[in-house]
Parts: structure tokens; sequence; C-alpha cells
């Protein structure tokens, strides 16, 4: 990885540590973590999984339909309704959409949906300055065995982005 891409240091900027920061669900190593999460599932270049636009990823963080569901599912069966009224909140909705698309079209819903995802873990988030840890806990617990993601490749993008923090 030669060198960080533009749209993600601008979304990570004026989407992840905002966003975040408003639903309380911030931390530093929260935030790299979604931020990493983008970089090695789209490098914030495709909005649509290349070679499987109909059922793939959405959005930067390539959020499968099934995960939109579940994580809708868990939004409005959470006994901690104040999430999903901040969640809503921060992305101008007034009710739970019911269409994935939206996650193209919507960075901040589609941001903290990648969030979510990990908040569900019970194992707690790696130290924000533990790059291999931050990929291995990125290839357990949202690109899965099944995935394509490596742990050692993406431990080097996640370095990059532990050392823009420093």
């Amino acid at each position: 990885m030669k060198g960080l891409n533009v749209l993600g240091k601008e979304i990570r900027q004026h989407i992840i540590a905002p966003v975040l920061k408003v639903v309380d669900m911030w931390s530093p190593s929260a935030e790299i973590l979604v931020y990493g999460t983008g970089m090695v599932e789209s490098n914030y270049s495709h909005l649509v999984q290349i070679g499987n636009p109909k059922n793939g990823g959405l959005g930067f963080w390539q959020l499968e339909t099934s995960d939109f569901t579940d994580i809708c599912l868990y939004l409005r069966n959470n006994f901690n309704k104040g999430l999903m009224d901040r969640v809503l909140s921060a992305c101008y909705y007034i009710s739970m959409p019911q269409d994935p698309s939206v996650l193209v079209h919507n960075l901040k819903l589609s941001c903290l949906f990648c969030r979510i995802h990990y908040w569900r873990v019970k194992e707690p988030l790696p130290k924000p300055d533990d790059f291999q840890g931050l990929a291995a806990y990125h290839k357990r617990y949202y690109n899965t065995a099944l995935g394509d993601a490596d742990v050692v490749k993406n431990s080097e993008v996640f370095k990059v982005l532990v050392d823009e923090n420093n």
C-alpha cells in the first residue's frame, strides 16, 4: 500500500469520527476499525461490490443485504431503544429504511451499520495501535472465515492507518 486514499481520509474526518461520536459509539479503536474496514473492503473506491453487484456488499463498508436486515432487526428489537433513535436522528430518518440500497447513498447510515456490526460482538475491540489485532478482528467478525480478506495483507493496511494516528 503506497499511501492512503484521500477520500478515505475525508470520510474518516467528516463521516466516521463525527457520526460515531453523535451516537455514542466512538472510541479510538472503533474509529480506526471502521476506517480500516472501509479501506480493506472497498478502498473507498466502490459503492457496490465488484463482480457481484446484485447480491454483494453495499456501500464503502460492503455490508451485505442479510447484514442490513439483521442489523435493522437488532435495532428494532434492542432493549436500548435509544440506540435506534440516535441512529435515525444522526441519519435524518424518522423510521428505519427498508431498502438495503440506502447503504450506497447514505454514508452515515452505512458507517453506523458497520460499527453496529462490530458493536454486537462480545469480544472487546483491539487497542487502537494493534494493527495486527484490528486486521484479525475484521477478518473474524466482519469478513468471516469464508470471506476473501487476508489478515497478513490487511495488517499492512491497518498499520498505515495506525501510523497515521501517531
